[in-house]
C-alpha cells in the first residue's frame, strides 16, 4: 500500500506531514466529519457516466485524478477547484467542506428515490439556498457549482415530462440560473437576464420567484423605486431570504 501524505494542523497549530493511510488519529478525525470511501479503479466508470453530459473538463479531470474528493451523497464532487499544492491540506479541506446537510436532507432523499425534473430542480434550488449561509466565498462558490450540475441534469429531464409544462419548466430553470448569479454576487448579470422577461411572460407557478429575484436585484443595485414595487409582490419569508442575498453582495 502506497503512502498518502497530507498536511494537518497539530494541537500547537503547526502544520505537520502525516500518512493518511497509517495515522489512526487522522482517520478518526475524518470520520467525525465525513464518510470516507476508497474507490476501486473499476468504480470510476460509473461516476464518469453519471456526469459525462453535465460536467465540464475541470470537473472530469478532478474526478479522474488521485486527489481527495469531497462528494455529496449522490457522488457529486464539491471541491472541484484546482489546487496547485503538491500535498493536500486536510485541515483546510475539513474547515471548508465539512457541511451539516440536514437542511437539504429531504431533498437529497427525494432525488435518490427518484431523479425527475421536479426532484432534481428542487435539490438544485435548495443547494442555492444552502449556499447563502456559507461561511466563506470559497465555500459558497463550491456549493453554487454543485447546484449547477443538478440544474444541468434537470434540463435533461425537460423533454421527458408533460409537454404542457415544458415552457414553464424551461422558465423555472432560467430563473434558478438568475438566482445563482445573484448568490454569486453578479447582480448586473441577473438584471440583464431578468430584462428578457415581462411579468406577462411568466408562468403563474414562477411569478413568486420572478418577483423575488427582481426585488433582490433592484435592491442590490440601489434602485429603490423599482425595489419597492417588487417588494409588494413577495411574502415575509421571501423578504428575509432576499435580505440574506443582499448582505452577501
Amino acid at each position: 500500500m502506497y503512502p498518502y501524505y497530507v498536511l494537518v494542523k497539530n494541537e500547537r497549530g503547526n502544520m505537520i506531514l502525516v500518512d493518511l493511510k497509517q495515522n489512526e488519529d487522522i482517520n478518526e478525525m475524518i470520520w467525525e466529519y465525513f464518510v470516507p470511501l476508497l474507490l476501486p479503479e473499476d468504480a470510476y466508470g460509473d461516476f464518469l457516466d453519471d456526469v459525462e453530459d453535465i460536467a465540464n473538463l475541470t470537473y472530469m479531470q478532478k474526478l479522474q485524478d488521485d486527489s481527495i474528493k469531497i462528494m455529496d451523497v449522490n457522488g457529486r464532487i464539491l471541491n472541484v477547484k484546482y489546487s496547485s499544492l503538491n500535498t493536500e491540506n486536510l485541515s483546510t479541506i475539513i474547515d471548508l467542506y465539512a457541511l451539516n446537510t440536514s437542511y437539504i436532507n429531504s431533498f437529497l432523499r427525494n432525488y435518490r428515490e427518484e431523479a425527475t425534473f421536479n426532484t432534481t430542480l428542487a435539490l438544485a434550488s435548495k443547494y442555492l439556498d444552502f449556499a447563502i449561509f456559507a461561511n466563506s466565498d470559497k465555500m459558497r462558490s463550491a456549493i453554487v457549482r454543485l447546484s449547477g450540475l443538478y440544474l444541468k441534469e434537470a434540463n435533461n429531464y425537460i423533454d421527458q415530462g408533460n409537454d404542457n409544462r415544458k415552457q414553464a419548466n424551461i422558465q423555472k430553470l432560467a430563473l434558478q440560473e438568475i438566482k445563482s448569479a445573484l448568490i454569486s454576487s453578479h447582480p448586473k448579470k441577473a438584471r440583464r437576464l431578468l430584462k428578457k422577461y415581462e411579468l406577462s411572460d411568466i408562468d403563474p407557478s414562477n411569478k413568486g420567484l420572478f418577483s423575488f429575484l427582481n426585488y433582490a436585484t433592484f435592491t442590490i443595485l440601489n434602485n429603490k423605486k423599482e425595489a419597492e414595487i417588487w417588494e409588494k409582490e413577495i411574502n415575509a419569508a421571501e423578504s428575509r431570504k432576499a435580505k440574506l442575498i443582499i448582505n452577501i453582495n
